[in-house]
C-alpha cells in the first residue's frame, strides 16, 4: 500500500496509521500543526484504575506529518509482553486516509480499521516470520511461504502469524547502529491488526511498545530518556521494502481515532474453529487472520479476557500524553512536502497537489507532472518512461526503476536530526538539479545527505488521575499539581493559566507564554521533560546556536524541536538568538 516516498517507519502516536496527510489550499510556506483532534480521555481517572485511553489525532492540510512518537505518562504502568497472553483483544485504531489513485491528485478518502491483538516479542518466542504482507497476516504457520507448515501450534490458532512470530524485520527496524555490533532493542509489547485495502492491499500494522529510555540509544535521539515516559512507534508494512506501484500513488492526510483497553478482552477469533465471520477476510490472494472484540467475560476457548494493560498511579497525580512530531521535508521551500512535490527543486506554490491534475493550477496537460518541471506541453503519465507515473515516481523526468531513496544509512546521525531520506530519489538527487532560490529553500542537492527543511515539535495532552474533585477546574491539571496563583495570569482555578489561548488541557507549558503562530503547533518549553521552562532548557538550545536545518553541507547540530521562533511563517530553520529569547521568556515556568 505505501507508495515511493512515503514508504518507512510509520512512528505514530496510538492515534493514527498512516504518515501524511485534506483538500486544502497550498500556503506560500510549508506549515505544520500536528494536533490531538480532541483530548486523550482515560475510561477510569481513579488511583490505581485501569483506563481504555482514547486518544483522537489530526494533522490538518497542508501539514505533512513525517513521523511521530508517542509517549505515554512514565507514571502510568503499561504491562509487558510477557504478561498478557498472545491474541488477547487490546484495542482498536480506526483511520481515514487521503490517498492519491494511478496519478491523480490526492483526494480520494480511504477508511481502515485495524483491530489490535496482543503479539509476540523476543522476549517470549524466538521464532520469527519472514515474507510478504500477505504471510504476516495468514493463519497457516507457514512462515516462510514455502508451502510446508513450519509452526504446527500457530496454524489455524485463531491468531495471525505475524502476531504468534516475530516479524524479522523488526530486528533490523530496531537496531541502533544498523549494521554495527549493538543488538536490536526489544520491544516491552507489540499490538498486531491488519486490514485489507481496496481488496488488493493488505496492510499489517503493529505497534512497538518499549521501555522509557530505549530510544535514547538511537542517532539523534540521545535526548529521548525515560523521563519523557513510555515510547511507542506503530509501524505500517514493512518500512524495509522497497516502495510499490500498485496504483496509490500518495498519502496526503489522515485522520483517526484510537481505544487501547486497559484490561484485555477475549479475542473471538480464538479458536478458529467456530469464529464469527469478521475473523477471516480475503483480498491480493489471501486470506488473513483479523481479531474481533469478544468482550469480557468472554465465551471462547482459550479466553483472553480480563489481563491487566494498563494502570494508573496510586495517587492523585497529572499525566501527560506527549507527542513528538516531526514533518517531512521541503526542499525548495514552497509549501509542498517532497513527499508531494512532483517537482521537487522548482518552487510552484500555485499548484495543489490534493485536486485533481485538470484542476490543481499549474499541471496544463494534466499529466500528473506540473508545469514547472515538464518538459513537454504533450501529456505523458511516465514522463521518463521507467515504470513509475509521474506522480509516484520520486525522480518523474530521470530514469530510475528501483526508485532508490537512501540518503543517510540506518544506524547513522543524520546532520539536523530530520528524517534521513529526503523523498528525491538518488538518481536525480544530484547538484546539477538544485534549486536556485536563497537559504532556506534551498542548498545543493546530494545523494549522501537529506535535504530540505523540516519542522518538530512535542504536543501534549493533560489528564488528571484522582477521586472526584481532584481537577476542580476540569482542565486536565490535579489541583495538587496547578501553578502557584503567582505563576498563573488569571490565578489559582483557571484552565488557561498563562492566558495564551490554549488551554491547559493541551497546553505543553502551562504557565509559560507560547501561542502558536497561525498553521504551526505550539513550539516547546520544556526540552528535557522536567516540568520546567529553565537554565537547563536554555544551556540545551545554546548547544546548538547558529546550527541550520534543511542542507546537509552544513556543520551538524540543528534540532527542529530547538526552532521556537513562532511568529510570522514560523520557524526559520535556524537555532539562533530568537529561539533563545523566546525560550528565557518563559524562564522559571512549570510546564
Amino acid at each position: 500500500m505505501v507508495p515511493r516516498r512515503t514508504a518507512g517507519v510509520v512512528a505514530l502516536a496510538l492515534a493514527a496509521f498512516v504518515r501524511l496527510i485534506s483538500v486544502g489550499g497550498v500556503a506560500d510556506a510549508t506549515t505544520f500543526n500536528p494536533q490531538f483532534s480532541s483530548p486523550v480521555s482515560f475510561s477510569d481517572t481513579a488511583p490505581g484504575g485501569h483506563p481504555d485511553v482514547r486518544v483522537g489525532f489530526d494533522i490538518p492540510p497542508p501539514s505533512a506529518l513525517g513521523g511521530a512518537v508517542n509517549f505515554s505518562d512514565p507514571a502510568l504502568v503499561t504491562a509487558t509482553d510477557a504478561q498478557v497472553p498472545t491474541g488477547a483483544y487490546i484495542g482498536q485504531v480506526s483511520s481515514i486516509a487521503q490517498l492519491g489513485l494511478f496519478n491523480d491528485g490526492c483526494m480520494t478518502n480511504v477508511p481502515a480499521t485495524f483491530d489490535l491483538v496482543e503479539a509476540s516479542t523476543p522476549a517470549t518466542s524466538a521464532v520469527t516470520i519472514s515474507g510478504s504482507a500477505g504471510n504476516l497476516a495468514e493463519d497457516d504457520g507457514d512462515l516462510d511461504e514455502d508451502g510446508i507448515v513450519d509452526q504446527p501450534a500457530f496454524a489455524n490458532n485463531g491468531i495471525a502469524d505475524g502476531a504468534d512470530a516475530y516479524p524479522a524485520f523488526l530486528l533490523d527496524l530496531l537496531d541502533p547502529d544498523g549494521p554495527g555490533p549493538a543488538t536490536p532493542v526489544v520491544p516491552a509489547a507489540r499490538y498486531f491488526g491488519v486490514d485489507i485495502v481496496f481488496n488488493i492491499s493488505i496492510v499489517p500494522v503493529q505497534v512497538v511498545v518499549l521501555a522509557p529510555g530505549d530510544l535514547a540509544a538511537f542517532p539523534n535521539q540521545g535526548w529521548m530518556t525515560a523521563a519523557w515516559g513510555t515510547p511507542s512507534l506503530i509501524v505500517l508494512g514493512n518500512p524495509l521494502d522497497p516502495p510499490s506501484n500498485t496504483g496509490i500513488t500518495d498519502f496526503c492526510n489522515l485522520t483517526s481515532n484510537s481505544t487501547i483497553l486497559g484490561i484485555t478482552h477475549d479475542n473471538a477469533c480464538t479458536p478458529a474453529a467456530g469464529a464469527p465471520s469478521g475473523c477471516t477476510a480475503t483480498g491480493a490472494g489471501f486470506s488473513v487472520r483479523k481479531g474481533v472484540d469478544g468482550g469480557c467475560p468472554g465465551s471462547t476457548t482459550p479466553n483472553e479476557c480480563g489481563f491487566v494493560r494498563a494502570t494508573n498511579p496510586a495517587t492523585s497525580r497529572t499525566l501527560k500524553t506527549r507527542v513528538y512530531a516531526v514533518s517531512e521535508r521541503d526542499y525548495d521551500n514552497d509549501g509542498i512536502a517532497n513527499s508531494l512535490d512532483v517537482c521537487f527543486a522548482q518552487p510552484n506554490s500555485g499548484w495543489d497537489p490534493r485536486a485533481s491534475n485538470f484542476s490543481s493550477g499549474g499541471d496544463s496537460d494534466a499529466d500528473g507532472l506540473p508545469n514547472a518541471c515538464d518538459p513537454s506541453a504533450f501529456p505523458n503519465a511516465d514522463e521518463d518512461g521507467d515504470g513509475w507515473q509521474n506522480r509516484i515516481d520520486n525522480c518523474p523526468t530521470t530514469p530510475n526503476a528501483g526508485q532508490e531513496d537512501d540518503d543517510v544509512p540506518r544506524g547513522t546521525a543524520v546532520n539536523d536530526g530530520g528524517s534521513r531520506t529526503d523523498g528525491i530519489g538518488d538518481a536525480c538527487d544530484v547538484p546539477a538539479n538544485s534549486c536556485v532560490d536563497p537559504f532556506p529553500a534551498c542548498g545543493p542537492l546530494t545523494p549522501t545527505g537529506a535535504n530540505g527543511h523540516y519542522h518538530a515539535t512535542v504536543i501534549v495532552s493533560n489528564v488528571c488521575i484522582g477521586l472526584a474533585g481532584s481537577d476542580s477546574d476540569a482542565d486536565g491539571v490535579c489541583n495538587v499539581d496547578e501553578p502557584p496563583a503567582n505563576k498563573c495570569a488569571g490565578g489559582l482555578e483557571d484552565d488557561d493559566c498563562d492566558n495564551d489561548g490554549v488551554g491547559d488541557r493541551l497546553d505543553n507549558c502551562i504557565a509559560g507564554v507560547n501561542p502558536p503562530a497561525a498553521g504551526f503547533a505550539q513550539s516547546q518549553r520544556d526540552l528535557n521533560a522536567d516540568g520546567f521552562a529553565d537554565g537547563t532548557d536554555i544551556t540545551i538550545l545554546a548547544g546548538s546556536f547558529g546550527k541550520l536545518g534543511g542542507d546537509p553541507s552544513r556543520p551538524a547540530g540543528y534540532q527542529g524541536r530547538f526552532d521556537l521562533n513562532n511568529t510570522g511563517n514560523g520557524p526559520d530553520s535556524v537555532n539562533d538568538g530568537t529561539d533563545i529569547t523566546l525560550l528565557a521568556g518563559t524562564f522559571g515556568k512549570p510546564c
